[in-house]
């Protein structure tokens, strides 16, 4: 199992919501967020997400539960979200292995 992190613009969130539901999944965490671009700070591909400069743009941060073998078909349909709108980076993904679950109700 593994723990989907999905960041994205709000204005796609929509999309997102619709990605989700397609694939049968649902965000167990969900918050708001602010993104910023502070260029010559951060030298990875990232650099460039969340736009140009250091205006804030807001997002939607999820935390999604899925099989393992799900996850190359998720990154797949995030991709294709951004492709579709023109974008490179306006969602986002990255997982999380789970190697233990607590339980705290039982």
């Amino acid at each position: 199992m593994k723990v989907l992190v999905v960041i994205c613009i709000s204005e796609y969130a929509g999309q997102l919501y619709e990605i989700f539901q397609t694939e049968n999944l649902t965000p167990f965490f969900e918050t708001d967020v602010r993104g910023f671009n502070l260029p010559g700070k951060i030298e990875h591909r990232l650099k460039n997400w969340f736009g140009q400069g250091n205006k804030p743009l807001d997002g939607v941060l999820n935390f999604v539960l899925v099989d393992a073998e799900r996850v190359d078909a998720m990154f797949d349909r995030l991709k294709q979200c951004n492709k579709c709108k023109g974008e490179t980076d306006a969602v986002f993904g990255f997982t999380l292995d789970v190697d233990q679950v607590l339980n705290v109700s039982g």
